[in-house]
């Protein structure tokens, strides 16, 4: 029996679920939830003995195929079809993982990271696509790693991640009028990959660890499992492109200590528009000197105003001097602004001065 079976059963009655690389870890604890919620499961994997002995755990079937080569991804959707009936729900997982600082990275390496990911995830969702029906749902996982802010050793692996993330909201609109659904998981779970990495690497496993504020990695069948069986089920019908994150608040942590970590100089915020305009109740024009905190050298602006019209400015030093680039001449074409170029543009056609409401960079 599942340990998630009383939580998630008959939320996928009826449906039929793929998931490439479910043979162990990750994909394999999916397609446990999976199961339990009701799904029949057909699995893919390198290993025949490994997919078989899953498939018989899950009373699934196992399909032997290599993600990377477009032709075993026909034959495995066709073959489920064939079995099963249907493909209604996807799930990209497969990825070969290789941890190297980029001047380590050698062309095996990139090809395998590559073409194991993406090309994977394209050649099933290509694939299946023939056979999904409305209703469908494709959950591609991809990496807290391509989250965090430092991304040391994993150049190839988060870049790659980042790509299926941006596949999928490309395929999100584009399939989403057909009533399919696209999203990206993103979990911080347990695996074999795992492991191994943290065996190698304790020092860097446990700084991961601790940066979890839920205290540990989640297991694949009881954290990240029912966020799949969510993101498959009719429950998020309305969820699509989305990047959904099961990781335990990690990134969002490792976010936060970056932002407070001590010693970092905030930059100065510049002082605020509406105190720099002299002579409040008057209409006219005034050069005022801001501070661009972008490139950071004063801002020559000339600034027309009356009463009652001056706009609130935004709190975000960024915002408020993109708005001064961009506010639009508001005014009757025979109302004389002193010391502007006659050039300026009016509107024109105006039978009334409005409140002179312009602002813009010269």
């Amino acid at each position: 029996m599942s340990r998630v079976e009383g939580r998630l059963e008959g939320r996928l009655a009826g449906k039929v679920a793929l998931v490439t690389g479910g043979g162990q870890g990750v994909g394999l604890g999916i397609a446990r939830a999976l199961a339990a919620a009701g799904a029949r499961i057909a699995l893919v994997d390198r290993e025949a003995d490994r997919v078989a002995r899953a498939a018989q755990d899950l009373g699934g079937i196992g399909l032997v195929g290599d993600v990377v080569l477009p032709g075993d991804a026909v034959r495995c959707c066709n073959e489920t079809v064939a079995r099963l009936g249907a493909i209604d729900v996807l799930v990209n997982n497969a990825h070969h993982v290789i941890g190297q600082p980029l001047l380590e990275v050698d062309d095996a390496s990139l090809e395998t990271v590559w073409s194991t990911g993406f090309l994977g995830a394209f050649n099933f969702m290509k694939a299946a696509r023939p056979h999904l029906r409305r209703g469908a749902s494709i959950v591609n996982i991809v990496s807290s790693v391509m989250l965090k802010t430092d991304t040391s050793g994993f150049a190839l692996y988060a870049a790659t991640k980042s790509a299926i993330r941006s596949m999928t909201r490309t395929l999100a609109c584009e399939w989403g009028r057909d009533g399919i659904r696209v999203n990206a998981l993103s979990p911080q779970t347990d695996s074999p990959a795992w492991t191994a990495w943290s065996a190698a690497n304790p020092a860097l496993a446990a700084k991961i660890l601790s940066e979890i504020p839920a205290g540990y990695v989640g297991d694949a069948e009881r954290d990240v499992g029912p966020v799949a069986v969510f993101l498959a089920s009719d429950a998020s019908r309305y969820v699509t492109g989305s990047l959904v994150l099961a990781d335990g608040d990690g990134v969002s942590c490792v976010r936060r200590y970056a932002r407070r970590r001590p010693g970092r100089a905030r930059p100065a915020r510049p002082r605020p528009i509406r105190s720099a305009v002299p002579g409040s109740g008057t209409t006219g024009i005034t050069p005022v000197s801001l501070h661009d905190p972008v490139r950071q050298r004063p801002l020559p602006t000339l600034i027309a105003w009356t009463p009652k019209v001056w706009p609130e400015t935004s709190a975000r030093p960024r915002a408020r001097v993109a708005w001064l680039r961009v506010k639009v001449t508001v005014c009757r074409s025979s109302f004389e602004m002193p010391g502007v170029p006659s050039s300026m543009p009016r509107s024109k056609g105006l039978e009334e001065p409005p409140a002179c409401r312009w602002l813009f960079a010269v």
